[in-house]
């Protein structure tokens, strides 16, 4: 059985009424959708234009809303949302 691989289009930036992602910023669900393929964070901040500081910011206020401690809970929430 082949491994299906996702890419970030893969991940709708839109979250499911009423949940913890509802109250993510557009930035910070492009910052989630990321991870959760397993960009770094030298490669997401590059992507995205923003310095290693503002991204590790943002990565603090995701982790705080989504009640998570860690880049593999905080992508665990967007690939078992319903």
């Amino acid at each position: 059985m082949q491994k299906e691989h996702k890419s970030v289009k893969d991940f709708s930036l839109t979250p499911a009424p009423n949940s913890d992602l509802e109250k993510l910023t557009h930035r910070e669900r492009e910052i989630l959708a990321l991870l959760a393929v397993g960009f770094l964070n030298k490669e997401i901040s590059g992507q995205l234009g923003i310095s290693e500081n503002a991204l590790r910011y943002h990565l603090r206020l995701i982790y705080k809303t989504l009640h998570v401690h860690s880049r593999k809970e905080a992508s665990a929430k967007l690939l078992t949302r319903s």
